[in-house]
């Protein structure tokens, strides 16, 4: 995103080709660490698409002029959207309110943690496709302001 579109042609599409090859072809708008089919070398094989990469590669896709500000909305309602839970477990961090974003798109993720950077990023493509008031995105914010403000439940001390 720090390459300016219009002074870095060829390195700017070779980047955005490789994160539009990460694109989910099963959920169309979500993207993975890595393409889903391709030589390219992984640490970890079969990683779903999370909230994460589907914000930065929206964010970078959007500022490159690939794709439209109409599918990025699209794709958060779509994508993101559904990865919000209105009901906040007890066993989640003390600053996760409620809609905040888990990081797996995929719903067969048995750990599918709150994370605050992928938050973060929710929140940021949120405010850049001026959908600030979508529950996602709200639920992200105050996350983020919550753990900022030092609303965390701490465990109690154990004495052993």
């Amino acid at each position: 995103m720090l390459l300016d579109p219009h002074r870095h042609d060829a390195a700017l599409a070779r980047a955005l080709d490789f994160i539009e090859s990460c694109e989910s072809p099963s959920m169309p708008g979500a993207f993975a660490f890595y393409p889903a089919h391709g030589a390219a070398l992984r640490r970890v094989d079969g990683l779903p698409p999370d909230a994460d990469d589907t914000s930065l590669a929206w964010l970078a896709l959007l500022h490159g002029e690939r794709r439209t500000e109409n599918l990025a909305r699209a794709a958060f309602e779509q994508v993101i959207g559904p990865a919000s839970h209105r009901l906040v477990a007890g066993s989640m961090p003390g600053w996760v309110r409620p809609y905040a974003v888990r990081t797996w798109l995929a719903d067969c993720m048995p750990d599918n943690p709150v994370d605050l950077a992928v938050n973060a990023n929710v929140a940021a493509l949120g405010h850049r496709l001026r959908m600030s008031a979508h529950p996602a995105c709200e639920g992200a914010v105050a996350s983020i302001l919550a753990a900022a403000r030092g609303h965390i439940r701490r465990a109690p001390l154990r004495d052993d």
